[in-house]
C-alpha cells in the first residue's frame, strides 16, 4: 500500500540526512576555518614586520657602507698625495740616498703617528 510513496519517503530521508550532515560538517569546519584565517592574519603581520625591519636594516647597511667607502676614498687620496710628494722629492746632488730615504721615512712615520 505504501509502495508508490516509498521512493518519495526514501528521497525525503536522503535529503534530511544530507542537510543534517552538511550542517554538522559546516559547523565543525567553520571553527577550523576561523582558526586558519586567524593564523593567516598573524603570519601576514609577522611577514610585514620582518619585511619592514629587513628593509630598514638594509638601508642602514647601505648608508654605513657608503660612509665607509667615502672615508676610505678620503684616506686613499691623502696617501696618494703623500706618495706623490715622496716620489717628487729629489735629494740634492752629493747627498747620500740611503740617509735621505731614511730621513724621509722617519718624517713620514712621525707624521702618521702625529709626532712633531
Amino acid at each position: 500500500m505504501l509502495t508508490p510513496y516509498m521512493n518519495y519517503i526514501k528521497l525525503a530521508l536522503v535529503v534530511v540526512v544530507f542537510v543534517a550532515g552538511y550542517a554538522v560538517a559546516n559547523h565543525l569546519a567553520q571553527g577550523k576555518i576561523d582558526k586558519l584565517n586567524q593564523e593567516v592574519g598573524e603570519y601576514k603581520a609577522a611577514y610585514a614586520s620582518l619585511s619592514a625591519s629587513t628593509k630598514a636594516e638594509g638601508e642602514a647597511r647601505s648608508k654605513a657602507s657608503a660612509d665607509a667607502l667615502e672615508q676610505a676614498q678620503k684616506e686613499t687620496q691623502s696617501a696618494k698625495h703623500m706618495a706623490a710628494s715622496i716620489l717628487a722629492h729629489k735629494p740634492a746632488k752629493g747627498t747620500n740616498l740611503c740617509d735621505a730615504a731614511s730621513k724621509a721615512f722617519d718624517e713620514e712615520l712621525n707624521a702618521e703617528r702625529g709626532v712633531k
